[in-house]
C-alpha cells in the first residue's frame, strides 16, 4: 500500500463536506508555515495551528486564503483532543442530554401543586467545557421541533464557529489515522491537554 507523508509546510485537509442534508467541516493543519514568497503572511504567525471552518447544507468550502479570514484558529493539540472526545465521549452524553429533554417533555411531567393547579414548564440542557483556550458549547431545549438542527459552539477569544455534531463525529472515526499522518510529517504529539469540565 502506497503512503504518502505530508510536507511539513504543506496545509494537511482534514474534512467532511457538505450534502443536501448536513453542513460541512473542515480543519486546515498547519504544522510549519510555508515560504512566504507563495503566501506572503497567509497563515498565522504561531506554527501548529488548526484553521476550523464550516459550510452549510449544499456548499462548497472556500479556499483556505479566504476561509483563514473567518476561521476558528486553534492549535492542533486542541483539535486531536476534541476530536478524541467526540469519538470516545460524545455518545454518552447526548444519551444523557436526549434522556433529560424527554423527561422535560414527558407528559406525565407536570405536578398537581393543589386542586386544578399544575406546574409544567419548558427547561434546556446545555453541555459546556473548555479545551484550553478553546470553549465548547451545547444546548437542546424541550421546545425544539423534532427535526430542529442543533450545532456544537466552539469560541477562542471573539472567534467561533458552529458544528454539526453528528458531522464532527463522524470525522472523529479518523483521529487515529490523523494523528498517525501528522506524526510521520513531523507533529510531536504531546497527549491530552488540561481540561474543565463541566455537565
Amino acid at each position: 500500500m502506497l503512503q504518502v507523508i505530508p510536507e511539513v509546510d504543506s496545509p494537511i485537509t482534514h474534512s467532511m463536506g457538505s450534502s443536501d442534508k448536513s453542513g460541512g467541516i473542515q480543519a486546515s493543519i498547519v504544522l510549519k508555515r510555508p515560504e512566504p514568497f507563495f503566501y506572503d503572511d497567509y497563515f498565522a504567525d504561531d506554527d501548529q495551528v488548526v484553521y476550523l471552518t464550516s459550510s452549510n447544507e449544499a456548499e462548497f468550502f472556500d479556499p483556505l486564503f479566504i476561509a483563514k479570514e473567518k476561521a476558528l484558529v486553534i492549535t492542533i493539540g486542541v483539535y486531536l483532543n476534541i476530536l478524541k472526545f467526540m469519538q470516545d465521549s460524545w455518545p454518552e452524553i447526548k444519551k444523557a442530554i436526549k434522556d433529560k429533554i424527554l423527561l422535560l417533555q414527558d407528559k406525565s411531567f407536570p405536578l398537581r401543586l393543589a386542586p386544578n393547579v399544575t406546574m409544567a414548564s419548558d427547561g434546556h440542557v446545555v453541555y459546556e467545557r473548555w479545551f484550553d483556550q478553546c470553549f465548547f458549547f451545547y444546548f437542546e431545549s424541550s421546545n425544539d421541533a423534532p427535526n430542529q438542527k442543533r450545532l456544537i459552539h466552539l469560541q477562542v477569544q471573539n472567534k467561533s464557529v458552529q458544528l454539526e455534531p453528528d458531522v464532527l463525529y463522524n470525522m472523529s472515526f479518523q483521529y487515529e489515522m490523523l494523528l498517525n499522518i501528522l506524526t510521520r510529517a513531523g507533529y510531536i504529539y504531546r497527549g491530552p491537554i488540561s481540561e474543565n469540565l463541566q455537565f
